[in-house]
């Protein structure tokens, strides 16, 4: 709803494993947002920034902060395009990027121009939810804790683990819950 209504500006949130877990559904937790809302949806990985330079669109490598300029454009566009004015920014790996400052230069150069972006976004009257994924919402760092724009947390358990939640979540052969 809030990604509908023109209201929510450009916010980030992380969503982590309760179990600590792979595999648990951050991503397709996502994907049902932006599906549900029927918004644009990216991906990206933060093992890509490791290093001074970043190819992400094969057309060549540029450094961490050109490539999430050009990432955030795409997004940007998108949203634009979008009646609501909104898409969905799914961000994997999100611990290297709040924690750069620990990981590498290269990921704080790339984490800090991911908040300009935002900020940008935000000025702009769009609605692009960033959402950052984490094993273990203790390795959220400082970078996204002082930018205030990761302040909203959602825990996920992953059904395959919990039998409850596979036969609630169970759909048949014709894609009926």
């Amino acid at each position: 709803k809030q990604l509908k209504s023109n209201k929510m500006g450009t916010k980030g949130i992380i969503v982590y494993s309760q179990d600590g877990s792979p595999g648990c559904g951050r991503k397709f937790t996502a994907k049902a947002i932006a599906g549900e809302a029927r918004v644009p949806y990216v991906e990206m990985n933060t093992m890509d920034f490791g290093t001074k330079e970043v190819d992400l669109f094969g057309a060549g490598a540029l450094s961490p902060e050109a490539s999430i300029k050009k990432l955030f454009s795409l997004v940007t566009t998108q949203a634009e395009a979008n009646p609501h004015k909104s898409a969905v920014l799914f961000i994997e790996n999100f611990e290297y990027f709040s924690v750069g400052e620990f990981v590498s230069q290269y990921h704080q150069k790339a984490m800090s121009q991911l908040l300009r972006e935002m900020d940008k976004a935000d000025k702009m009257g769009l609605n692009i939810l960033v959402v950052g994924s984490v094993a273990d919402p203790r390795l959220i760092g400082e970078a996204a804790m002082k930018s205030f724009k990761f302040i909203d947390k959602v825990a996920v358990t992953s059904p395959a683990y919990n039998k409850e939640e596979r036969a609630s979540g169970y759909i048949n052969t014709k894609g009926e819950l």
